[in-house]
């Protein structure tokens, strides 16, 4: 699977994108998004797809110097699981 996370600061918090794409034969039967040690989604797919991209907002505490981490995992339709970390820090 291929995984892209993405964030911006948002009004309050952080903007969260995350894309999961399936590999060759591969379908994505649940993804799983925590921010900082919390869930912000868990969705089962069905049928499994292709591709998955969901965008959250207004998403954990921002402010200068603050450090986060996301992390996703998706779930294939074989029961295999892959999981990818984006990890930052707020600016000053």
């Amino acid at each position: 699977m291929e995984f892209e996370i993405t964030h911006d600061r948002d009004i309050i918090g952080n903007q969260i994108r995350v894309v999961v794409k399936a590999g060759e034969k591969q379908r994505i039967l649940q993804v799983f998004v925590e921010a900082d040690s919390s869930s912000i989604g868990s969705e089962s797919l069905t049928p499994p797809v292709v591709m998955y991209a969901r965008t959250w907002r207004k998403q954990g505490q921002a402010g200068p110097g603050r450090d986060h981490t996301v992390r996703v995992t998706a779930t294939d339709s074989d029961g295999n699981q892959e999981s990818a970390v984006e990890q930052w820090q707020d600016a000053s």
